[in-house]
């Protein structure tokens, strides 16, 4: 209850309020941690009670390595200069997880995706007040990078909005190259094949024989994939995949690259 107190007074020496407007401020209107930390250290030089005082030195040691010179401070204190105008976005994490930080990588994860699913949120307000059609697109690639117990957030945010997207006038597109690793424990499993029950499209691409097992189990309670149809995944040929639009409905595709595509890529 005491971070949550000091954090309302120091918005509330910013000037900002639960009445305040806040499409009128920019980022640099917003306290940072150098601001909750000096506001930390005016209580702790004040504060009679020695329980009160002993919290705020905690909070303050806690807190040191977000504000200027903590080892965390590059991160977190400052204004955001995160400004996307443009209609395609893409996040690297490729750095972020190379650090093998899994407290930071965690705590970047849940900003970035914070901010995603609230533009899920604001495409679908942007719909319902000017009578839109505007679709919004969440790709996920190299899911099976997210898909681990280290990173609870990512997963969780792929299997509460593949429950909900298409609601919100969106789609999310879930690739991967490693099937096992959306079946390496009971509970990632569980959310993993939930995430698949409610896809409406699976293009599935050749696997070996030893994908097979995992990706049969994660079909499981999606329509089932038989032992013909397994035989056909191990030798589709390379731009070939297996199509599945519905429990009933599968068939194999070829994937053909327009000239306008080739162009971008060659």
């Amino acid at each position: 209850m005491l971070i949550n107190k000091l954090i309302l007074e120091v918005y509330k020496s910013k000037k900002i309020t639960a009445k305040t407007n806040l499409t009128k401020l920019k980022a640099k209107n917003y306290p940072i941690f150098d601001d909750l930390c000096f506001l930390i250290e005016e209580n702790l030089n004040s504060e009679k009670d020695e329980y009160i005082k002993s919290c705020l030195k905690v909070l303050n040691n806690y807190l040191s390595k977000f504000k200027s010179g903590g080892r965390n401070s590059s991160l977190w204190n400052g204004p955001t200069t995160f400004t996307p105008k443009e209609n395609l976005i893409c996040f690297n994490f490729q750095k972020l997880l190379a650090n093998k930080n899994n407290v930071i990588a965690n705590a970047q994860m849940l900003l970035v995706l914070k901010w995603v699913e609230n533009e899920v949120i604001k495409n679908r307000d942007y719909n319902s007040k000017f009578k839109a059609d505007r679709k919004i697109i969440v790709a996920i690639d190299e899911a099976h990078v997210f898909i681990d117990e280290k990173f609870p957030i990512a997963l969780d945010f792929m299997y509460q909005l593949g429950k909900r997207i298409r609601k919100y006038n969106g789609m999310q597109i879930v690739i991967t190259q490693n099937i096992k690793d959306f079946t390496g424990s009971a509970e990632l499993a569980r959310k993993s094949s939930a995430i698949i029950n409610v896809s409406q499209y699976s293009l599935i691409f050749s696997l070996s024989p030893n994908d097979m097992s995992d990706l049969c189990s994660l079909y499981e309670k999606a329509g089932q994939i038989n032992e013909v149809e397994s035989e056909n995944i191990v030798n589709l040929p390379r731009g070939c995949c297996f199509l599945i639009t519905s429990p009933q409905n599968r068939t194999n595709i070829r994937i053909v690259a327009s000239d306008y595509v080739r162009e971008l890529f060659e």
